[in-house]
């Protein structure tokens, strides 16, 4: 099944990831609309790509998000796939003083946006002749990381509610597909010290891999790298492989 007139909804699109998937979905013939927070990244996104459709939205609005979903439906009428790639991610020191809304605003973002986007766009995609929900997770989901404790929690609430979804959908023609990455080169891991000495792979390739097996398969978990690596080691050697990605002596302080 290729990408050639598929209505897409893609969060979270102006950078990183985000923006490699937007561009090799349209090169693939695909109708985007690509929303994110920031107008100006918006903006060069347009510029590079006039023929995709953007528009601001904050997944944390109810109001944002419904009129992002009047749009697509404007636009497309029916939404093939959408893909849940807006998120935050923070190193959090949980034994400082931070007001409270900082360990929540991942939760905002990486939860309840994603919950928030799929409630609104999940007629849209149950009246197309064909649909799939993308939720982007983490390998983090399944051996969290000490130092970003609010990113690994939020992103194993999406694998754990990614499953409970696909199994509701089970009589539709909805899949639901969960994209678990390796350590990416984007901005997100510039300071994470979570990333040092591992291979990054380049948003370019981490992304036509996505795209090919969505291609191939629009209904099965892509699990790259790392991503599939810590989902095995956290089932079979849950503590060790704790302790691999938290080691006793710690990093680097946190900022």
């Amino acid at each position: 099944m290729t990408f050639q007139g598929a209505n897409i909804v893609l969060t979270g699109g102006s950078l990183g990831i985000g923006r490699q998937l937007a561009q090799g979905l349209s090169a693939r013939g695909a109708k985007l609309l690509v929303c994110a927070r920031s107008e100006e990244q918006l903006k060069l996104l347009k510029n590079d790509h006039p023929e995709i459709a953007t528009q601001m939205c904050d997944v944390r609005s109810d109001r944002d998000v419904e009129a992002l979903r009047a749009e697509a439906e404007a636009l497309f009428g029916e939404v093939n796939y959408l893909i849940n790639n807006a998120a935050l991610f923070r190193l959090i020191d949980l034994l400082a003083q931070d007001p409270a809304q900082h360990w929540l605003d991942e939760i905002d973002v990486n939860v309840r946006g994603t919950l928030r986007v799929t409630h609104a766009f999940l007629p849209l995609l149950q009246a197309a002749s064909r649909a799939t929900v993308v939720n982007f997770t983490s390998g983090v989901a399944y051996v969290p990381v000490a130092e970003a404790p609010i990113y690994s929690a939020s992103k194993a609430a999406i694998v754990s509610w990614t499953k409970s979804l696909r199994y509701q959908l089970r009589q539709t023609r909805v899949s639901v597909v969960e994209v678990s990455p390796p350590v990416v080169d984007t901005r997100m891991n510039e300071n994470n010290p979570t990333s040092a000495g591992r291979k990054k792979w380049s948003t370019a390739e981490f992304c036509k891999t996505v795209l090919d097996q969505l291609e191939k398969d629009p209904t099965r978990d892509i699990l790259v790298g790392d991503g599939k690596a810590a989902k095995i080691m956290g089932r079979i050697a849950p503590g060790f492989t704790f302790r691999m990605m938290n080691p006793p002596g710690g990093r680097p302080a946190m900022d």
